[in-house]
């Protein structure tokens, strides 16, 4: 009997273990086929600079950053402002990405715009630029707060992101000399 169940105990640990390398090969597997990232990577070298650092200004954003992940044919750059920018002008043509190929529809939602890219190849690792037209500084002086700048699926999972991107400081634009003449 002592016998049987050592045997039973050896077939059932050799089971498991057959198991558990079956398990973790599937998820290796799985792992290794998909594109896109386990989790999201922080991007690097990251910045939103409006045209003008003057209020209540109009001009185009451009968000630079380097990826950390490879970026799909049809990913989405989400870029998010402070309360104070002014985004109802933006239009569905107002941004697009340097060098990429594909075609490019814009979207804002509150103070987040989104760059969707369609038809594109995928992006190694790399610096890259997109713009945004028709942002308008805000209108009090002062800082802007942080930006965002995430890079998504399709889907609008996280690919790379950098929540903290530095913050601008938004002047009036005081006249710096002044004459009359009569």
């Amino acid at each position: 009997m002592k016998k049987l169940r050592q045997k039973l105990g050896i077939n059932l640990l050799k089971a498991l273990t057959a198991e558990i390398i079956l398990t973790s090969f599937a998820v290796s597997s799985l792992l290794l086929s998909t594109s896109q990232p386990v989790f999201a990577a922080a991007l690097t070298s990251t910045n939103v600079e409006p045209a003008t650092l003057i209020s209540a200004e109009t001009g185009t954003a451009t968000v630079t950053f380097t990826n950390a992940n490879n970026m799909p044919g049809d990913g989405k750059i989400v870029v998010t402002f402070g309360s104070g920018y002014v985004l109802t002008a933006v239009a569905s043509n107002s941004g697009t990405c340097a060098g990429w190929d594909g075609s490019f529809t814009t979207s804002v939602s509150g103070q987040v715009v989104t760059i969707t890219r369609s038809g594109g190849s995928a992006l190694g690792l790399q610096a890259l630029t997109c713009t945004i037209a028709n942002v308008q500084n805000p209108l009090a002086t002062g800082t802007t707060g942080t930006y965002s700048i995430a890079t998504k699926t399709a889907a609008g999972d996280d690919i790379d992101i950098d929540a903290a991107v530095t913050a601008d400081t938004i002047t009036n634009g005081l006249l710096t000399s002044t004459s009359i003449t009569l």
